[in-house]
């Protein structure tokens, strides 16, 4: 029995241990996950660290398949060569037509060939122009989700928890929503928006949500003279149907600092937020791709 509650321990310490974390203040992010591989993704000017020392980070010149953004990439590649491909033979179609012709030739032999280039370069051009729509499409949809093509690695393996800094491509807002009810009444929900195009894909067990910069530091104003009031608190205001408009300019003021973050309450599957503290927000288990769409 003794053995079995040491071995619970354990296993409880390296699950802790390993627990993956996401702090994302106004001025930048930080993510820190027990890597599995020297993979991190497709960022621009992070770093990392491992035990509070810095990794060295270099470019991959081959990017895990398994990966999500790498097979976004992988796709837009192949796409990209095959319309060069495509174009390649478009030029050397043009230089057997710009072929000089020879004095004499079998007429018949000689229209049909011209048939058959002319239905060449007619598939080849329509095919060149349907593919550069995908490219296209595609291009702006990895660009959408990643600020840079080539994927970036760890040059030396980390043991313990890795540390990225993520300058910017994590953004999150709040909004609110009333809604009137009867008896004076008004229940005001907030929601938390949360979008991600920082080119990692973020799997976080405890990710925190900060209305305010990293930096602990504030550089006092000094002005003069110093006035001080006493505050008089403002009586509560009561809402009715017909002031709807009225009710919506001030429900931020009304709800900012008490209520919960439950956002997505109507789907069971939906993430929710807890409200920890003046502008600060968490959610457990999230799992938030590089999409540039908004959670």
């Amino acid at each position: 029995m003794t053995l079995s509650k040491s071995l619970i321990s354990l296993l409880l310490g390296a699950g802790i241990l390993h627990a993956s974390s996401l702090a994302v203040y106004q001025d930048k992010t930080f993510y820190t996950y027990k890597a599995q591989q020297n993979f991190i993704g497709f960022a621009q000017n992070l770093q990392v660290k491992c035990k509070g020392n810095a990794l060295p980070v270099g470019e991959m010149s081959l990017c895990p398949s398994e990966e999500r953004l790498c097979k976004l990439l992988t796709k837009v590649e192949h796409l990209e060569a095959k319309e060069a491909s495509v174009q390649a033979n478009i030029k050397v179609l043009e230089q057997l037509i710009s072929l000089p012709q020879p004095n004499t030739f079998d007429a018949a032999a000689w229209i049909n060939a011209a048939k058959l280039t002319a239905e060449e370069e007619a598939r080849l051009a329509t095919l060149a122009l349907k593919l550069k729509k995908e490219i296209n499409i595609e291009q702006n949809n990895f660009r959408k989700q990643a600020p840079r093509r080539v994927a970036l690695q760890t040059l030396k393996a980390c043991q313990s928890e890795v540390e990225v800094t993520i300058p910017y491509g994590i953004h999150f807002s709040t909004f609110y929503e009333a809604n009137i009810k009867e008896d004076n009444e008004i229940e005001v929900t907030q929601y938390i928006s949360i979008l991600n195009r920082s080119g990692i894909d973020i799997q976080a067990d405890d990710a925190n949500f900060y209305y305010r910069s990293s930096n602990p530091y504030v550089n006092p104003i000094h002005f003069n003279p110093w006035i001080v009031s006493k505050y008089v608190s403002k009586p509560k205001r009561m809402y009715k149907k017909s002031m709807l408009k009225n009710a919506r300019a001030d429900m931020a003021m009304v709800a900012e600092e008490s209520m919960m973050l439950d956002g997505a309450a109507a789907t069971p599957s939906a993430l929710i937020a807890s409200y920890e503290d003046a502008r600060e927000y968490k959610i457990q288990n999230l799992t938030l791709p590089s999409s540039g769409e908004p959670l």
